[in-house]
């Protein structure tokens, strides 16, 4: 008895492999990527601080494949260097596996006195999502950075991490701050919590700025 796949099932199909192409092995490991993370997990040990630094933008640009390096690479957010806790933090948010002791460490580099540490931080924790839950407290006190540029990246890594009920009081304010990018980010967080509060507060936002053109 002959079987006949049906037009839709052919044409679902091919559009995963158009517009997916990656989904037939989206879990599995390029093997050439598994030699170049063994690699960087060696270099990341290195006394070389340059090899440290060029083995957590590799690790960065390897992504969910470096899962393994994710132990080494919460260890290297204590690095001396600077420049390899910034890497290591990037790296730590693209692969996206949070750990409790990783999101303990960036809850203490959220402080940092390098603005560059901050604004990573930030953008990480966002990326762990609702996996950041214990820094929600944290990322909403670093709302009043003295950096426009940190906060909003903070409020981007609020409307993720917060529970839309809880963030949208906290960012609202921040649609009339004094930097237009932190307007913007606010303005744009708002549309993505999409909540009927946040919905209502937009709306009186765009009345406001009409009746101030008239």
């Amino acid at each position: 008895m002959r079987r006949f796949v049906s037009f839709s099932a052919i044409v679902f199909f091919f559009s995963l492999v158009v517009f997916r192409p990656g989904f037939l092995w989206a879990d599995e490991k390029k093997p050439e990527n598994a030699q170049k993370v063994k690699e960087a997990v060696q270099d990341l040990q290195s006394s070389d601080v340059e090899l440290r630094r060029e083995a957590a933008v590799s690790l960065t640009r390897l992504g969910p494949d470096a899962k393994e390096a994710v132990p080494l690479l919460v260890k290297a957010l204590k690095d001396k260097d600077s420049r390899v806790r910034q890497n290591s933090i990037d790296a730590l948010g693209e692969i996206g596996v949070p750990s409790e002791e990783a999101v303990a460490i960036l809850i203490f580099l959220l402080k940092d006195e390098e603005y560059l540490i901050r604004l990573k931080t930030a953008e990480t924790l966002g990326k762990f999502g609702k996996a950041s839950g214990k820094a929600a407290s944290f990322l909403v006190e670093r709302l009043n950075d003295p950096k426009a540029v940190v906060r909003g990246f903070v409020i981007e890594a609020v409307c993720k991490v917060l529970e839309p009920e809880k963030a949208v009081p906290v960012i609202a304010p921040f649609l009339n701050d004094p930097d237009s990018n932190v307007r913007r980010k606010a303005k744009i967080g708002l549309e993505f919590i999409a909540t009927p509060e946040a919905k209502k507060i937009l709306q009186s936002q765009a009345k406001q700025k009409g009746s101030k053109r008239k």
